[in-house]
């Protein structure tokens, strides 16, 4: 067996898919926080080693499963790659999984590595249970959680985006699994995607698809719906891809589905109530925020510093409305204000 053909039998079997689609999320959400380039690079290398060490590991324990129904496109079954390189790379990217984890910071590398040890469960045993979805929720949902540690080991990632982070994960795992169902229930595998079956399954991942964009839009006070309208239709028109595609295209759409409607602006920013700005490419360090402008004169800053004699209705808190005025005054500064 050349290192060619060796090299190309690990890849597929490390299911690249998922591979590449986790590490790119990851590294959209490390640059969405605001991390260091740094940083960055190490919560992108632990990502990509731990989903290979995932991807790995569910080869070679499903092994004799995949060539007892004949699975021609598992390297391993078709003896593509032996088993002992198999072994070697698994172990070589848990090797690489824990130090990479910890250099993000003790906080942030434990759960990570409470995320990969979530889904080596899955190959273990729980994706043949009723729990099949668990492993994914948690890796979809912790990974924010991950990034946002390494960032700052003090500030957790607001609920909102832990809950669609999981719903996303659970649409991952249902439209995942169609493809496979008959070979699974030939081999005694009933998780939950074969419990509810070919018919319902794409209609569920679809529903957990629509419910994660509908949590990130109520739960994120920093957009718009003009701004997430766009995302919404690219949302709806992989949901169709979901119920209408085949083979790993439901897959694919959920995946790509989860950067328009899973991305936040800024993981690192503040609330808009107020309080410090964190300054980017420290750890943690703070200064207040910048002197706000002011294009109504003295009234206007004597407002700002008194927030309490000047009671705005709570419909302006309303993030539509609250950008709306933030654009009518710097339009106004733009334009020297109001003269007096």
């Amino acid at each position: 067996m050349s290192i060619r053909g060796a090299s190309i039998g690990l890849a597929v079997a490390s299911h690249p898919g998922p591979v590449v689609a986790v590490t790119v999320l990851s590294a959209l959400l490390a640059a969405s926080a605001g991390l260091t380039v740094g940083t960055a690079a190490l919560v992108v290398g632990a990502v990509l080693a731990g989903q290979l060490s995932i991807g790995w590991s569910n080869d070679l324990i499903d092994v004799a499963r995949d060539r007892s129904v004949g699975r021609e496109d598992k390297p391993l079954a078709r003896g593509a790659v032996s088993l002992n390189s198999a072994r070697v790379a698994c172990a070589v990217a848990v090797a690489a999984t824990v130090p990479l984890s910890l250099a993000c910071g003790l906080t942030a590398g434990l759960v990570h590595l409470g995320l990969v040890t979530a889904g080596w469960s899955y190959n273990l045993g729980l994706k043949s249970t009723v729990w099949s979805w668990l492993p994914y929720a948690v890796a979809f949902g912790g990974l924010p959680a991950f990034v946002e540690l390494a960032h700052d080991p003090t500030q957790a990632p607001p609920p909102w985006m832990v809950i669609a982070g999981a719903l996303l994960g659970v649409g991952a795992h249902l439209v995942n699994v169609l493809p496979d169902l008959v070979d699974d229930a030939a081999t005694g595998v009933r998780g939950l995607p074969h419990r509810l079956g070919p018919r319902w399954t794409p209609s569920v991942a679809v529903s957990a698809l629509v419910l994660a964009t509908a949590t990130i839009a109520t739960g994120s006070d920093d957009r718009s719906w003009l701004l997430l309208a766009p995302g919404l239709v690219v949302v709806a028109i992989l949901c169709l891809l979901a119920l209408l595609g085949k083979d790993r295209t439901p897959f694919r759409a959920v995946i790509v589905g989860a950067g328009p409607a899973g991305a936040p602006p800024r993981l690192g920013d503040p609330p808009r109530s107020g309080g410090v700005r964190p300054v980017p490419g420290t750890s943690g360090d703070r200064v207040p925020r910048r002197a706000p402008a002011f294009p109504f004169g003295e009234a206007s800053r004597h407002r700002a510093r008194h927030p309490c004699l000047h009671h705005r209705p709570r419909l302006h808190d309303e993030p539509v409305v609250g950008r709306v005025l933030r654009l009518i005054d710097r339009r106004l500064l733009r334009g020297g204000g109001p003269q007096a």
